[in-house]
């Protein structure tokens, strides 16, 4: 949330490691788990047609330095995005990676990826057992204690069903 509501010059004193350090480090220590990157695309506002062009270049430019990051790692790498624009140039630089989206409720139009990563608020577990029936991997992002608890209570607690615990047995959930 910081870094996506603030520009560069607001941040850069916050200390940061480079992605290509921590990829070339976890190579390095053999990290044999899943590595999960979560791709912020720059906030959606209304743009100019030359405004626009040069996003698209930008993207393509951040897909292709992602490209060069991760090109020789071994690593086991999931890479993510709320934006299906920067998921469609990253796919083009065929990146040795799964892809997946974060559903969002300002886009759900399907899209055919590796994983999906659902929010909370974005919960269907109809959509979940069917894309887990497709061999599609799913995720659920937590990022408060209420989104826990809530998450607890559908999984384990008095609001489960036998749909939910279907799904519960074959998801990941994460959280900051």
């Amino acid at each position: 949330k910081t870094v996506y509501s603030n520009e560069f010059v607001n941040i850069k004193e916050f200390e940061m490691v480079p992605l290509f350090e921590i990829i070339n480090y976890l190579d390095k220590i053999g990290y044999k788990k899943k590595v999960i990157l979560d791709i912020i695309p720059h906030q959606p506002i209304k743009l100019t047609e030359e405004q626009n062009k040069l996003l698209v270049e930008e993207y393509k430019g951040y897909a292709r330095n992602l490209k060069e990051i991760v090109i020789n790692s071994n690593l086991d790498i999931y890479i993510h995005s709320i934006s299906r624009t920067l998921l469609n140039f990253i796919k083009q630089e065929n990146i040795k990676a799964k892809l997946g989206f974060a559903i969002v409720g300002f886009d759900l139009n399907y899209i055919d990826v590796d994983y999906y990563l659902f929010t909370v608020e974005m919960l269907n577990f109809p959509l979940m057992k069917q894309q887990l029936n497709n061999h599609k991997e799913i995720m659920i992002y937590i990022g408060t204690e209420y989104e826990l608890s809530y998450v607890y209570d559908i999984s384990k607690g008095n609001k489960r069903t036998n749909l939910t615990d279907e799904v519960f047995k074959n998801i990941y959930i994460m959280g900051d």
